[in-house]
């Protein structure tokens, strides 16, 4: 469970655990994806029961996600492999560490392609670290990174600005978005104010009604639906 008094990188929840049993510590290693208002970043915790966890806290600062500890040293060096967003793209990148807390020697693995079946129109741009998922579909719309924009999501008239992630399946229409969490299956359309500051819950629905206030901050739990005036 997230745990944001003592590891402030959690306030926004963790997310993506991925196991690895290491024979010559006799546990699982978990690395996870740690979110705060900073952005994803890598985080690391042993366990060998699954009830308690001896946490590392972040390796690999913001923007970083997709980890994956290998389970035996090579040449006596854990290898971390990690997908920063650096200026140079969302690569894989595989990081060494003699005690599991400091990391180095890093090095590009594996360079990423642009989203399969990307769709993007003359009037759509993407600027900066921008990781995009396969059938991604902008119609006049700006992309400003860091951003990551999951599977399948559609943008419309609308403008992403950094620090945000927009999970798979999400529909965005005639609004503007930054420093903020979208998660899947989530439909935002038609808000007059942008958007910051927020962590939007899956199977959320945002629409635009008659009143205008003059700010919006969201923290909306899963299959929520919210009408704004």
């Amino acid at each position: 469970m997230p745990n944001s008094q003592e590891y402030p990188e959690e306030i926004w929840g963790i997310e993506d655990p991925r196991l690895t049993f290491v024979p010559e510590l006799q546990q699982y290693a978990v690395t996870y994806t740690s979110y705060s208002r900073g952005g994803p970043g890598v985080s690391l915790a042993l366990t060998k029961d699954f009830r308690t966890f001896e946490r590392y806290g972040v390796i690999m600062p913001p923007d970083d996600k997709d980890s994956a500890l290998l389970p035996r040293r090579i040449n006596g060096y854990w290898a971390l492999i990690h997908r920063p967003m650096t200026t140079l793209g969302s690569h894989m990148w595989i990081s060494y560490s003699p005690d599991l807390t400091h990391w180095g020697r890093h090095r590009l693995m594996l360079e990423a392609r642009r989203g399969a079946n990307l769709s993007l129109d003359k009037d759509s741009r993407i600027e900066g670290r921008v990781q995009i998922g396969e059938g991604v579909e902008l119609i006049d719309s700006l992309v400003r990174g860091p951003v990551v924009i999951g599977d399948g999501t559609r943008l419309e008239n609308a403008f992403v600005g950094p620090y945000t992630s927009i999970g798979e399946r999400c529909t965005l229409v005639s609004c503007e978005m930054e420093n903020s969490i979208v998660l899947a299956d989530s439909e935002i359309r038609d808000i007059p104010l942008r958007i910051d500051g927020s962590l939007i819950g899956r199977n959320v629905r945002i629409v635009k009604t008659d009143f205008k206030p003059k700010a919006y901050r969201f923290m909306l739990g899963d299959n929520s639906e919210v009408g704004i005036t």
